[in-house]
């Protein structure tokens, strides 16, 4: 059970969903719990859902905040950390809440609901959904070679379908003040969110096409459901503590993507203090150990971490490995693509 410390200075113990929340996330058992956003930003939900108690979520330190829902005594996480466990979450409030979308307007209401809970830490839709160029922010902000106006064919509408028992949702977002666009399919029943598909469209959007494309045909044969990874963006730089660095962008082809960046020093001093450092930062240690090279032969430690970023307070995962003078960190905003990448 989960000791929420509520803003009216009660606290309150739930049962939490899902348990690896609990586990990674508040090893202490207590949290910090915040009234969030009114029902009034979902304006059409299933009525069943109007019961249900909008919260923000945070660990005792406040590093981080995640989005939640309370529903009797129980509460529910969710954060684009927990990117592969999202749907099963949702499903199971609206098991409990007995919800059925019974129109196209409630599915595409429930589809921006979990958004809005996995992805967006409890944002008005009105801010992340797009549906024309103009919805994009920072639309001055783009790479050399491409601009906004290269996807305007591709914008639409959010809709929803009916698709066999169910209803098939498309819509459009874009981060919170960034102009990266992604581009929504989920697929919603009786039963809740039975498939969720994240594309990145823009910025890369030919590089991201083309990826695409290569999944529909993976599709086709039966192996589109693996994530796969595509090289985006490199580039070398420097560290205030000296190391020289060359960092990766990988984009995924569903869901958020890799990053890698190799710190290069001139002493295994150095490397040390930053996985150490590393180390003490972390939200959560998941792992230790040594990591062995091609041979068998121990190559040196290595570790899988939960950080928390000072200024947004989003979550990520990451693994780092030190050899000698250098470690190299691996993270990604999901922890089912940073695992995916040994798949």
């Amino acid at each position: 059970m989960l000791r929420a410390h509520l803003d009216n200075g009660t606290v309150q113990q739930y049962d939490t969903s899902p348990k690896v929340a609990m586990t990674l996330l508040f090893p202490s058992g207590d949290a910090i719990i915040d009234r969030g956003t009114a029902h009034e930003s979902f304006p059409i939900l299933p009525a069943s859902l109007k019961t249900i108690q909008f919260v923000r979520v945070r660990d005792a330190q406040r590093r981080f905040t995640i989005a939640g829902v309370i529903y009797g005594n129980h509460l529910f996480v969710f954060d684009k950390l927990f990117c592969g466990e999202n749907a099963t979450v949702i499903n199971q409030l609206i098991r409990v809440t007995a919800t059925t979308p019974r129109s196209p307007e409630e599915a595409l209401g429930l589809a921006k609901l979990f958004l809005s809970l996995s992805y967006y830490t409890l944002e008005d839709p009105a801010r992340f959904v797009a549906s024309k160029i103009s919805d994009i922010p920072n639309r001055d902000s783009h790479l050399p070679d491409e601009t906004v106006d290269d996807i305007r064919d591709a914008l639409f509408a959010p809709r929803a379908t009916i698709d066999r028992s169910g209803y098939k949702v498309e819509l459009f977002s874009t981060d919170i003040g960034s102009p990266r666009v992604h581009r929504w399919q989920l697929h919603i029943d009786a039963a809740g969110v039975q498939s969720v598909r994240d594309q990145v469209i823009y910025p890369h959007h030919q590089s991201m096409a083309a990826m695409f494309s290569q999944e529909k045909s993976d599709t086709a044969e039966g192996t589109g459901d693996k994530v796969k990874f595509k090289l985006m963006l490199m580039a070398d730089g420097y560290t205030t503590d000296g190391a020289r660095t060359d960092m990766q962008t990988w984009a995924a082809s569903n869901g958020p993507g890799i990053s890698r960046t190799h710190y290069y020093y001139e002493s295994p001093a150095k490397a040390e203090a930053l996985m150490q450092k590393f180390l003490h930062d972390a939200v959560a240690v998941i792992e230790t150990g040594s990591w062995l090279d091609s041979q068998g032969k121990v190559g040196g430690k290595r570790a899988v971490v939960i950080l928390a970023n000072s200024d947004t307070k989003a979550l990520s995962a990451a693994r780092h490995f030190e050899k000698e003078a250098s470690v190299l960190e691996i993270s990604s905003f999901c922890l089912h693509n940073l695992s995916a990448i040994d798949k």
